[in-house]
Parts: C-alpha cells; structure tokens; sequence
C-alpha cells in the first residue's frame, strides 16, 4: 500500500509538473519578447523590376542580383525602424524583358496583382516611361538605377519617380577630365543607341563639345541588341575623328564596339560619357590588345581606391552570388538602399509622405560617400541623386582608377 501511494504521488508530482510547465508557455506566450518576435516579422513589400530576358538582360540581371543582396543586408540587420517596430523587406520580382510592353505587363502586375508601393529598377527611358503610366496614377513610388537626364527620367510630370544619378549631371565635369588625359583630341565622333532619352542627353554633349572647342564630325545610332557594329563605324570613321564618345554605357555593347572599332584601324582614345560602362566587362569582351585608350565614368571596383563601402558591397555579392562584384550589381544594390533610407526618414509606409520626405534628404548614404537629392532648378524637381563618382581608364589592358569628382546639379 505504501509503494502503491509512493506511486500515486510521483504520477501527481509529475502531473503538476507539466501543469506548471503548460502555464510557464502560456505566460512566456504573451510576454514582450514574443511580441517583439512577431513584430519583427511585419514586412513592407518592394517590388522589383527585373531586366531578366531580351537584349542587354545580362547586364540587367546583375542589377537584379545587386537589389536582392541590398534586400538581404537590410533584413539581416534587423530591417527597417518604423515608429519602433520592425518591418523586413519582401522583395517581389517581375521581369520586363527589356521591352516597353514587357515593363508596363511587370508594373501592372507588381501593383495591382502584388499591391506594392515602392519599387526600384529601369535604367532605360522607354521603359520608365512604359512603367510611369501604371505607378504614377496609383502612386507608387519608384527609385529608377540609373538615368540619362530626358524628360522620362525626370520631370514635374513624374511626381513619384526619382533616380539615382543622371548622365546629364556628369558629361561636363566627365569631358573635362578626358580632355585633360587626352588634350589632343579635335575631332569627335558619336555613337549612341536608338533610343529617345539618350539621343537626348547626346545634344547636350554636342554643346558642351563646341564650348570645349572641339568639332563633332560624325553621328550615328544604332538599333538596341545590335552586335555587328562595323556598318556604324565604318561611317564614322570615314570622317576621321580624333576620338570616339559613346553616349551609352551598357558594358557588352562598348565592348564591340571598342573590338570592332579597333579592327576596323581606329586608334583613337574611346569615351563615355555615360555610367556603367563596367571596365572589367569591357575588357573581357574586347580582349588586352584591343582594350587600350579606354576611358568612362565608371569603376575600378577592384582599385584599393574605392570606399569601404563598396569594398563591403563587394563582399556581399561575393558571399551571396559567388561572383566579384560589377557596376551593375553595384548600381542595384544602391538603388534599394537609398529607398530604404528615404522609408527610415519619412518613418512611414505612405508613398506620398516618403516622396515629401525625400525630395528634401540633404543627407543620404550611397556607396560612394554621402549624397543629396537634387535637380529642383534644373528639371523643375528635385528628384536626381548627387554624389561622388569614379572616372576609369584602360591602358594596355590595365584598369586603372583615375580620380572621384562630386557634380553640380542644382
């Protein structure tokens, strides 16, 4: 009988056991640090528009790559600080596949089918224009990577659309340190893609060609996806230009034309005036004896004179994707960072109030050292990006960082 109640005891004991312990859960359930936990998971969503198919989708999808890492690296820190509670980042991608019609099926879907309010991507003005009839009306507010400086980049008309750096602010610092390397230089030749925005800001370097004294004695476009650009070469340098200024910087185009323009005999220095024209890319296509006299508004990202801040970037993209770090990835990476900066300030999830908000950051963070918005005098809104930026140069197949220079862009 003593054994038996010893039992019945023990089986009580334990039952009370696990009773208590019932209650320890649901107390712990409820505690601040559960709560905590749960509010971490609260997410803002961003959508992503992703250049992943057509022509140029190389380049366009290291961009891609470049948003997702910046995504991961905010959430990995803690995420975004709202009025004290935590919101991670939930990227949602859609392609555009390099087209007009691509972007505006991507955009509608991003908005109305995935409800987001915030995006980044589009480098390339028919497609922000495409995107711009769908996240204009409904007030989305967009961070383009990238931009010429034509009125589909930036304008009144674009209340909800900024950009991070325009061609527009950099071709007049960016001659004047190609003319400096190259004071020989006479005669130019133009050669840019067929599009709108960039045959735009190539007037502008026809200008600021004549104010330097120099001639442009040729001009020529080529169809987007071009590969063969012997025929536009050969009429160029039947004029016999000193150089050649490229108006586009897409890096596997350049490097054609750079190959192909050095077989055709011209041996003339190659500018671009134009970011992203990645040194490492071009080089790589154009191959070490044809890579020489080459020189961009660009990078050497494997410079010992980059930032800390891009050196970390680079780290990044290496530990997520396995690959050394390129502009493109670079200029993506940048793009979602800035919008989250622009989210933290504004301590809202309300586009419109981080518009308002950012449209007056004086400070903000970039890769390349601390940055400002700007353009209000010269586009009417104040919606451009304005920070340092690198000028490289290729000689004999050896990229070389030459200098950073901040532009004016009132």
């Amino acid at each position: 009988m003593k054994k038996k109640g010893e039992d019945q005891m023990k089986k009580l004991g334990f039952g009370m056991f696990i009773l208590l312990a019932l209650v320890l859960a649901l107390n712990l359930s409820f505690s601040p640090c559960v709560k905590s936990a749960t509010a971490a998971e609260k997410e803002v969503k961003i959508g992503a528009l992703m250049g992943l198919t057509g022509p140029g989708s190389d380049a366009m999808g290291r961009v891609a790559d470049g948003i997702k890492g910046a995504a991961d690296w905010v959430n990995e820190k803690g995420g975004l600080n709202i009025k004290g509670e935590k919101y991670l980042i939930k990227l949602i991608g859609e392609d555009y596949q390099m087209s007009a019609d691509g972007t505006k099926a991507a955009a509608t879907k991003l908005v109305f089918d995935h409800g987001v309010k915030f995006m980044v991507g589009l480098p390339i003005p028919p497609f922000k224009a495409a995107a711009s009839t769908v996240t204009e009306p409904n007030k989305v507010l967009r961070m383009d990577v990238t931009g010429q400086g034509g009125p589909d980049d930036i304008s009144p008309k674009w209340p909800y659309t900024f950009v991070t750096s325009l061609d527009f602010e950099l071709q007049a610092t960016g001659l004047d340190h190609f003319l400096k390397a190259y004071p020989g230089v006479k005669k130019v030749g133009l050669i840019c893609p067929e599009d709108p925005g960039i045959i735009f800001v190539m007037q502008n370097v026809k200008k600021l060609a004549a104010a330097h004294g120099l001639t442009v004695v040729a001009e020529e476009t080529y169809p987007f996806g071009t590969s063969d650009f012997y025929p536009t070469l050969t009429k160029i340098f039947t004029a016999k230009p000193d150089a050649l200024v490229s108006g586009a910087a897409f890096p596997p185009w350049l490097g054609g034309i750079l190959k192909q323009g050095r077989e055709l005999g011209f041996k003339g220095p190659m500018l671009v005036l134009s970011q992203g024209a990645d040194p490492y890319v071009v080089l790589g296509i154009a191959g070490k004896d044809f890579t020489t006299d080459f020189m961009a508004i660009s990078y050497a990202l494997k410079d010992p004179e980059m930032t800390p801040m891009i050196k970390e970037v680079g780290k990044i993209i290496k530990s997520k994707f396995g690959v050394d770090i390129t502009y493109d990835q670079l200029s993506g990476f940048e793009a979602m960072w800035i919008l989250t900066q622009a989210i933290e300030k504004a301590q809202s999830l309300d586009p419109t109030v981080v518009k308002n908000s950012l449209e007056k950051m004086t400070k903000i963070e970039t890769p390349n050292g601390l940055g400002k918005m700007g353009g209000l005098k010269t586009f009417g809104i104040n919606h451009a990006l304005v920070r340092p930026f690198p000028v490289v140069r290729i000689m004999n197949g050896i990229v070389k960082h030459v200098s950073w220079f901040t532009p004016e862009l009132p």
